[in-house]
Parts: C-alpha cells; sequence; structure tokens
C-alpha cells in the first residue's frame, strides 16, 4: 500500500494540473482581440474648396476632383512656419490655378503681377 500511495497522488497532481475545458468551446480560453478601423476622411469637392475668396480649411489634406481636375499639392512655405496649398482647375481647355495659405483665403490666378496671387506666392515663396 506504500508504493501505491506516491503513484496515487502522482495521478492526482496531474489531473489537478491540467484542464477539462474545450479552449474552443470556452470563452475564457479564447484570446481576446479589439481591432478599431477609422474611415479615411471625405474629401470635399474642389469646386467647392477651391473658390476665390474663400477661406481654406487650415487642416486641407486634397480635394475630390473631377476627370478634368488636377489635384494641387501641400507644402510648406520657404520660411518653415506656413503650410500652402495649389490648385489647377481646367475649365473649357483653359488652366485656372489657384493658391492659399492653409487657414487662408484662396486667390485665383490673374496675369497681374502686383495682383493678390502674385504678392501672396512671392511672400509664402514655396
Amino acid at each position: 500500500m506504500i508504493r501505491t500511495l506516491p503513484a496515487f497522488l502522482f495521478m492526482i497532481l496531474v489531473a489537478a494540473c491540467g484542464s477539462d475545458s474545450d479552449p474552443e468551446t470556452d470563452a475564457s480560453a479564447a484570446p481576446t482581440t479589439t481591432t478599431t478601423t477609422s474611415a479615411a476622411p471625405e474629401l470635399a469637392a474642389c469646386e467647392t474648396v477651391w473658390v476665390d475668396g474663400q477661406t481654406l480649411p487650415a487642416d486641407y489634406a486634397g480635394c475630390k476632383g473631377g476627370a478634368s481636375d488636377t489635384v494641387g499639392e501641400v507644402g510648406t512655405c520657404i520660411s518653415g512656419t506656413d503650410k500652402y496649398a495649389t490648385y489647377v482647375r481646367n475649365q473649357d481647355d483653359i488652366e485656372r490655378p489657384f493658391f492659399g495659405l492653409l487657414g487662408g483665403k484662396v486667390i485665383e490666378y490673374t496675369d497681374d503681377e502686383f495682383g493678390p496671387y502674385a504678392k501672396a506666392f512671392g511672400e509664402c515663396v514655396p
């Protein structure tokens, strides 16, 4: 009887260490993972953003254009502090460029070297 006691205790310890739960059906055994998906921000139509005199959003990152629109670029002025954006709308085979500082006014190009477009572009120096 003394010889069977250690074997019996060993079997009890092994049984106690094991688990009767099935990891595929036991919810507490399943790892918990959460995934979050963030939708890309919806871009506004270029025609509504690029209007002469309108304020260009400070967080502007682009616009949704039509087949004949060229979405411009966003960059930093040579000063390193201001950010600017450009956009060119092709209308009736005529390019109409726009320029603006983020959070500032949209300026449509005019053929005037002293006009608002030239002044703003010159102050920023992209």
